[in-house]
């Protein structure tokens, strides 16, 4: 039984979970009826129940629920339809530093929300993300239940944090109901714009030394929903903040990129989608789309 309201998600900071051992049991076989649902394996599954659980602990502090605006992969699978499976989360920092940012979000993932999730914090490093301005990332081990012994062997969740990106045309208020139980979850995403507009950063800034595959995939499924004025927008300012020049024809400098790595890391990044999906035609697609920018 999930908490639905801000009382409710107060919890204990001190317990892993308040659940008897039969409530998570039967949170587990909704979890496994979720999953073939989705077509996706129960661990997959699992991975983004504990995902969406850290979030709903991150927004529950009101500093971190103004202070964090989210992006990446769960944002894509949550808002914006992606089938792309993620093991993170990522967010940029506004109008919060990042020492107390990360101080709020440690003592945030140790509340008991009453949904059989309990995480652990394992450690805390920079990152220097491909194409992206170093963040920090904090590294966690979750899961349902009690602990291992050896919390080690435990799933390991991901909070990556950026800083100081510019965010157009404006951050987007959601709301994403709880897989399991009743409620909503409110949080401030990344418009489609702006995460075109950091991957094709990334993408021509990297060159032919790139390997996120993934961007690929993403920009193709997200440009459809993009307003074409706000993306030139989203581009200016995201590359001029990156001081990357942005080229006088998008859709050339794409083309110019030796894909090889981009190729060889395909399958691996689309391994979560249902339907088959060739890299050389999201390319051309994309690049097709890029002409009108």
């Amino acid at each position: 039984m999930l908490a639905s309201d801000r009382k409710k998600l107060g919890g204990n900071h001190n317990k892993m979970t308040n659940l008897l051992p039969a409530q998570i049991k039967s949170i587990e076989a909704r979890l496994l009826n979720i999953a073939k649902g989705h077509g996706r394996s129960p661990m997959d599954q699992r991975i983004l129940f504990l995902l969406e659980r850290t979030l709903a602990r991150l927004v529950l502090d009101p500093d971190l629920h103004k202070g964090l605006i989210f992006k990446g992969g769960f944002v894509g699978m949550r808002v914006y339809g992606s089938e792309r499976f993620t093991t993170d989360i990522d967010a940029a920092l506004s109008g919060i530093s990042s020492e107390r940012a990360i101080e709020k979000i440690k003592r945030a993932m140790l509340g008991d929300l009453a949904d059989g999730a309990w995480f652990h914090f394992e450690r805390q490093e920079e990152t220097d993300a491909q194409g992206d301005y170093g963040g920090l990332s904090l590294k966690f081990r979750g899961g349902l239940g009690e602990p291992p012994s050896k919390i080690e062997k435990a799933l390991r969740i991901g909070i990556d944090i950026g800083i100081g990106d510019p965010v157009t045309p404006s951050p987007i208020q959601k709301q994403i109901p709880q897989s399991i139980g009743e409620g909503t979850i409110s949080w401030s995403v990344y418009p489609v714009e702006t995460m075109i507009a950091e991957k094709l950063h990334a993408l021509l800034f990297l060159g032919s030394r790139n390997s996120r595959s993934k961007d690929i995939y993403d920009m193709n499924l997200f440009w459809n929903k993009a307003d074409p004025l706000a993306l030139r927008q989203a581009i200016e300012r995201t590359f001029a903040y990156r001081e990357f020049p942005v080229p006088q024809s998008i859709s050339e400098a794409i083309s110019k990129i030796d894909m090889t790595i981009l190729k060889r890391g395909w399958a691996s990044a689309i391994a979560s989608v249902s339907e088959t999906v060739d890299f050389d035609e999201i390319l051309a697609s994309l690049i097709q789309k890029a002409m009108k920018i």
